[in-house]
């Protein structure tokens, strides 16, 4: 996996530089409902959504975007649903699929935003599992917000 303070280092800098040199970066997040804003389904939400967390914390630190980026991508592990957490450790479909993901970051030179890992901490520290959640499947705005976090820490300076 790499290295969190420089593997956005170059964008960052773009980004923060002054006009006519500060350059436009896209960040695409590809995903169905949980980065859509599926909160307590039929209720989208998207203004609290990470991906839309995520624009307003570049956007106070950047006053304009950056160029697009070329190589760059973060892998997401999957955020947390009911069945994961009655699970309690036991093998799963999502516990497969964040598993995968993670070979992934480790085989190919790749940032990992490890949403599922931030889930379990959370966790782990005692608080409980519906502090997260607004449906069985879709995590609510403290969700959302564990993997806001997860993703601005690959961003230095941010």
């Amino acid at each position: 996996m790499e290295d969190k303070a420089r593997y956005l280092l170059d964008e960052v800098n773009g980004m923060n530089a002054p006009w006519p040199e500060k350059k436009t970066v896209n960040i695409v997040f590809h995903c169905h409902s949980v980065p859509a804003g599926y909160f307590a389904t039929p209720m989208i939400d998207t203004f609290h959504a990470y991906p839309h967390l995520v624009h307003m914390a570049l956007k106070e630190h950047s006053e304009s975007g950056a160029q697009r980026f070329t190589d760059e991508v973060l892998l997401f592990t999957p955020t947390w649903d009911l069945p994961e957490f009655e699970a309690s450790g036991k093998a799963t479909p999502l516990r497969a699929q964040t598993d995968q993901i993670r070979a992934l970051a480790a085989r190919y030179p790749l940032a990992l935003v490890d949403s599922y890992k931030a889930f379990a901490d959370y966790l782990s520290s005692g608080r409980d599992f519906q502090d997260l959640m607004a449906w069985s499947n879709h995590p609510n705005a403290r969700g959302h917000g564990l993997v806001r976090d997860e993703i601005l820490g690959w961003f230095p300076l941010v």
